[in-house]
């Protein structure tokens, strides 16, 4: 309860303690002296317009002004000095440079026609303390332009601190997108050249497996293009909405890819797309995620599992969301030294939660059993 207390504390603006205080303070001074019902019902309605501030500070305390200049030439006596300087200095904070003018000028004018047409020294309204009136009104307005252009100036810095850090980050991206197409594109299209050569000298069963290298090589440098052009544009995926029918065959697409890539490396099993229902139009990045998720555990089963063990990759795509499952053999130890990396999953499970998902990968009796649940909200 007390975290709950102390949450709701912290949401509340900055101008209620204020707000509270004076509208406390306007009332205060009814407990010492003699008034009448008029007075007490004038200040509870300027006391009810301060706590109005807090939820709309600027129509509540521009009514709050023009109750106290309506109330001073009925004769209408009440603590409403205090009030009127708060009101003026959140309004100026509140708006804009011109407003705060105009309100000093229109609280000049009000002084001046009190003054003129109510003179009483013994209440204090006279030429004597008039320049006082209005040098407090100007103080208090021009404290609230300086209290919001101080918060304008730090929204700046931190806008610049953000934009500053977003710079950074390209820096780094094209920095990494430099080293990833020295170190890999090279090698990747070496190895479609070396395949192409190969199959021209081979029987038809060796050209069949170097056409199948020579096709995962070439999407293998499809992929790291996409990758170096998405780093050299901020790192950001894709945010636009996805055609649904077009998803759904991107997503047939490499089920049908990971179910013959296994097959040609001996696994047995099959990789399965259903659908229930037709989602609308969905993130384009939801669908990549399905699309890394399929390829990492294809990966992961030659990785990890024997050439000749069973498999089973499903995928399930209904109105609200997609399901990704896996079940095949666990780890061989013996021969997972020969395959560096082991971080996709991780990967894959960031990725997951940034899409509003979860995922889960577990061994058990020896089965390595995966899930993983991406939403797909509507656009």
């Amino acid at each position: 309860m007390r975290d709950g207390i102390m949450r709701m504390l912290r949401r509340m603006p900055a101008r209620t303690w204020p707000s509270i205080l004076l509208a406390a303070v306007t009332v205060w001074w009814l407990l010492f002296e003699r008034v009448s019902g008029v007075q007490i019902a004038a200040s509870c309605v300027q006391a009810a317009l301060l706590l109005a501030s807090i939820r709309f500070p600027v129509g509540a305390l521009v009514l709050f002004l023009l109750v106290d200049a309506v109330l001073t030439p009925l004769g209408v006596v009440t603590f409403a000095l205090p009030g009127a300087l708060y009101s003026i200095g959140m309004i100026a904070y509140c708006t804009s440079d011109i407003v705060a003018v105009a309100i000093i000028i229109a609280m000049s004018m009000q002084q001046t026609a009190q003054t003129a047409f109510l003179y009483d020294s013994a209440s204090g309204l006279d030429w004597r303390n008039y320049p006082t009136f209005i040098a407090m009104y100007a103080l208090s307005a021009m404290f609230g332009v300086v209290l919001r252009r101080n918060k304008q100036y730090y929204a700046m810095l931190r806008r610049n601190e953000r934009i500053q850090a977003r710079i950074d980050a390209m820096d780094r991206n094209l920095y990494t997108a430099m080293q990833i197409h020295d170190a890999v594109t090279g090698d990747l299209s070496s190895i479609v050249q070396m395949s192409r050569r190969a199959q021209r000298h081979a029987t038809d069963d060796a050209e069949a497996e170097w056409h199948t290298v020579e096709q995962l090589a070439l999407k293998a440098l499809s992929s790291v293009h996409q990758v170096i052009e998405r780093l050299e544009t901020g790192g950001e995926a894709p945010s636009e909405p996805a055609n649904v029918k077009e998803a759904i065959a991107r997503i047939q697409e490499e089920t049908d890819r990971c179910e013959a890539l296994l097959a040609k490396q001996g696994f047995v099993g099959h990789a399965t797309l259903q659908q229930i229902g037709y989602p609308t139009d969905v993130p384009a990045a939801s669908i990549d995620v399905i699309i890394m998720l399929l390829r990492e555990l294809s990966a992961n089963i030659i990785r990890h599992a024997a050439p000749g063990s069973r498999y089973q990759i499903s995928v399930l795509v209904n109105v609200s969301g997609c399901d990704v499952s896996s079940v095949n053999p666990a780890t061989r130890p013996d021969e997972e030294a020969e395959f560096p990396g082991g971080h996709g999953l991780a990967q894959q499970r960031a990725a997951v939660e940034r899409a509003g998902g979860y995922m889960s990968a577990i061994v058990d009796n020896g089965e390595w059993l995966f899930h993983a649940h991406v939403p797909l909200p509507r656009i």
